[in-house]
């Protein structure tokens, strides 16, 4: 059967416009709930189900990605590469028939999650970890995501502290391990809602040079309260020492200094 006429249309980038509607669609929508968790897992989990309700609104039957998917192979990959058991928060996979090649045909749109703001913790970083469990993956040998495509996003989830000083650690991070900064958004900040960053990398796998765009979603407003929840198990006083029932008490937080998470960076 012969191949159809098709040179000269951009089905994947068409394709990849959608995305980018049905993504900023989404985050439109999961702004209004009024229930949200600051846990990533479950910031997620609401995220797929503003991924459905966007979908249906604009009348998309095929833009659905797939959450916490495995990496699908691309070409003729070996069972044992490391890349096939890693899992981006979401992807959406297509056949681009203007690829020459159809053993190389497919592509796939990685985004991959993270909040952003003060530490949680001393070994647990926000914005360090925006770069070490995010956008590394895009470049990691290990990861691979993106495999086979040259675009990609990263969603960051801003909880508190300021866009601007968010920025200034992220791009600490990013001169630390010798890669280039993110600049700011060229439309500036939203404030209590979505910023748009763009990021070009080089990687050792197709396809390069990569772009990466970044997502940041204010979500100040929904947290401004200043607390936050957290689950507290207290032991049994019984020679048993099994736990009781988990009680959620609220802390106060004191916000770190960007001087103070530096220097958390460096002892990491």
């Amino acid at each position: 059967m012969s191949q159809p006429l098709i040179s000269g249309i951009d089905f994947w980038g068409r394709y990849r416009q959608r995305i980018e509607t049905v993504l900023l669609e989404a985050l439109i929508i999961l702004k209004q709930e009024k229930d949200l968790s600051k846990d990533e897992v479950n910031i997620n989990l609401r995220l797929f189900l503003c991924f459905k309700k966007a979908c249906y609104r604009l009348g998309y039957d095929d833009m659905l990605p797939v959450p916490e998917g495995q990496n699908p192979p691309y070409g003729r990959a070996r069972k044992n590469e490391p890349y096939l058991k890693k899992r981006p928060d979401f992807y959406w996979h297509k056949v681009d028939l203007t690829e020459p090649d159809e053993e190389f045909s497919d592509r796939r749109y990685c985004l991959e999650c993270k909040r952003l703001g003060t530490p949680e913790r001393a070994d647990r970083v926000f914005n360090y970890d925006y770069f070490e469990k995010g956008i590394s993956r895009f470049i990691s040998e290990e990861h691979k995501y993106g495999l086979g495509n040259d675009v990609g996003g990263m969603l960051g989830y801003i909880q508190d502290t300021s866009p601007e000083d968010i920025l200034t650690e992220v791009n600490n991070t990013l001169t630390l391990v010798d890669l280039p900064v993110l600049s700011g958004p060229t439309e500036g900040w939203q404030s209590n809602g979505t910023s748009r960053l763009v990021h070009v990398l080089i990687r050792s796998f197709p396809k390069q040079p990569f772009t990466l765009h970044h997502f940041w979603i204010d979500l100040r407003e929904l947290f401004q309260n200043g607390s936050f929840q957290t689950e507290v198990r207290a032991k049994n006083s019984s020679d048993t020492g099994e736990e009781t029932s988990s009680k959620v008490i609220r802390q106060p937080r004191r916000r770190r200094t960007v001087k103070e998470t530096n220097k958390a960076i460096e002892h990491k």
